[in-house]
């Protein structure tokens, strides 16, 4: 109980003397939205990406099909 006391005592300090408040970062990024319009190198990469891909289906059908080979086989050898 007395650590969790310690480091509530710290975070609290840190977040009490950090360099910049929030504050002063919000008007800062807001100028500087302002001042470039869209921010075109920030859109995550993600969104040019097909459905197919996002979800990374042609990975786990790979995998699947490996898996459904090993199974086949592993049958195969168990009847013989």
């Amino acid at each position: 109980m007395k650590k969790l006391k310690m480091n509530a005592d710290r975070i609290k300090t840190m977040i009490a003397t950090r360099p910049v408040t929030s504050e002063i970062l919000l008007v800062r990024w807001t100028e500087f939205l302002a001042e470039h319009k869209t921010l075109d190198n920030l859109v995550p990469y993600g969104t040019q990406l097909s459905f197919f891909v996002y979800h990374s289906l042609d990975v786990i059908a790979f995998l699947v099909s490996i898996l459904l080979i090993l199974i086949t086989v592993l049958i195969l050898q168990r009847s013989n």
